[in-house]
């Protein structure tokens, strides 16, 4: 009897042992780690949240340009939920060190020369199940990691705002008569 409770009681102190400390082992998936200083709504990523991940392969020992298609991964959907970063397929690390880019919100992009953002025209828009606020919306970051293997265990993106505090007040001048129309359209260039 003495011999049997020893044995449960070993065998339910290395369960609990294995539980507490287990470290899922490495099977080779990308992890990603994305950090931001502020954002519009907060200062960190939300559920449900999506942001576009490009990974581009060093070819002997030579970092490759940033294309629309054949990269090694290509504006792959990545989505916040449960603190971590998840795609809807599995990603996996290539055998050379790759360069990540990663653009927040997501958005389908054609080309990554000369990519067209447009600021919500109602940034008071409430966030839907579908649609982030027009606000939030309206907040273009991008991020890049440059060299990143699998023995760094992770890619680390840290996000700048490329859109950001950008107010635009339209009064009349000296020379202006009448009223400012409702419909006016302002454009910025660099």
């Amino acid at each position: 009897m003495k011999k049997l409770l020893w044995i449960s009681l070993v065998l339910l102190a290395f369960g609990c042992k294995q539980e507490e400390g287990f470290e899922p082992t490495d099977n080779g998936e990308i992890k990603v780690v994305a950090q931001l200083d502020s954002r519009a709504t907060m200062t960190e990523f939300e559920y449900g949240d999506k942001l576009g991940l490009y990974a581009l392969e060093y070819l002997d020992g030579v970092a490759q340009p940033l294309q629309a298609g054949g990269n090694y991964l290509n504006n792959e959907p990545m989505t916040y939920s449960q603190n971590k970063w998840t795609s809807d397929r599995k990603i996996y690390w290539s055998d050379a060190a790759c360069d990540f880019y990663g653009i927040y919100p997501y958005q389908s992009l054609k080309t990554v020369e000369n990519v067209l953002f447009e600021v919500a025209t109602d940034q008071n828009a409430p966030e839907t199940d579908e649609a982030l606020s027009g606000y939030e919306a309206s907040d273009l970051m991008w991020a890049k990691a440059e060299n990143v293997s699998r023995a760094d265990g992770e890619v680390k993106l840290k996000f700048d705002h490329l859109m950001s505090r950008l107010v635009v007040k339209i009064v009349k001048g000296p020379r202006f008569e009448g009223e400012i129309p409702d419909d006016i359209v302002t454009h910025l260039y660099n």
